[in-house]
């Protein structure tokens, strides 16, 4: 019985592991304004492919990930960051959901309103900050 136990929390640390190099993959290539169709074709890998990695739903293998490290010109190390905890617990992976929908929305702006947007973070962080004329800026590029 305690065998089974263990099986099952290896099984989930596992899986929560290949959901943090699935986002941390989904967030690089968003960064870089990339479709899975785009990222595909340059791995030689299918977007449906892609898309398992992303969601957590396929393992990466080692060389997938040194192709991939590549490819977005990051470090292999960079799909690993955030994997401290022994899980992922759901809040963090709805913020990395958000974090992954605010960067879509971002990449498809123009730079102006790109920089309209940070300066409305930068007022969110820190809300002395927040002026009439800062609030304006950002009410006018709306």
């Amino acid at each position: 019985m305690a065998s089974v136990i263990r099986n099952a929390r290896r099984q989930r640390r596992a899986l929560d592991l290949d959901i943090r190099i699935g986002i941390n993959i989904r967030a690089r290539r968003m960064m870089l304004g990339l479709t899975q169709q785009q990222l595909a074709e340059l791995t030689g890998i299918t977007y449906q492919q892609i898309s398992k990695y992303e969601k957590g739903i396929h393992r990466v293998y080692a060389d997938v990930i040194l192709r991939l490290a590549r490819i977005l010109a990051v470090d292999v190390s960079f799909f690993f960051e955030g994997i401290e905890a022994e899980h992922v617990d759901s809040s963090t992976a709805y913020q990395n959901r958000l974090l992954t929908e605010m960067i879509r929305n971002f990449v498809g702006m123009d730079l102006q309103r790109q920089e309209a947007f940070c300066n409305l973070i930068i007022h969110l962080h820190h809300p002395a900050m927040m002026t009439r004329y800062g609030w304006g800026v950002v009410r006018a590029q709306a």
